[in-house]
């Protein structure tokens, strides 16, 4: 038995295989295309906000919320660790770059870190 096209069970299966993609990008290191996802994530969160009249739903409510409430809980905690891992890299970049040297030495026979050699030689007197 399939849900109407419009019904809330349609819409939380719809956000429940999108969470699932997001997953899969996340896990294979596209957190780009994962981050490109978010507006139909919170397209289909708002259509998953039932009407309530009296006091009553519209919709009995769809019974894969908590396996919902899991992805998203999980993708957070990938979405976190990949910020950290592109952190790190940065960082090691940041110090490679700094650390770098190009070969030259100055005159306590030292290694000459390349951002000081830009803009100008050194020449030996």
């Amino acid at each position: 038995m399939s849900a109407p096209v419009g019904s809330l069970a349609a819409h939380a299966l719809q956000l429940e295989n999108l969470l699932k993609k997001e997953r899969a990008l996340l896990l294979s290191g596209e957190a780009r295309q994962a981050a490109e996802l978010n507006a139909d994530k919170l397209a289909l969160l708002d259509l998953l906000d039932p009407v309530e009249t009296a006091g009553v739903l519209s919709e009995p409510m769809p019974p894969n919320l908590g396996a919902i409430q899991r992805l998203a809980r999980e993708n957070v905690v990938l979405l976190a660790a990949s910020l950290n891992g592109l952190r790190s890299a940065l960082s090691r970049l940041r110090r490679v770059e700094h650390d770098a040297s190009v070969g030259t030495y100055g005159r306590s026979g030292a290694p000459l870190p390349f951002d000081s050699l830009t803009g100008g030689y050194q020449r030996k007197l």
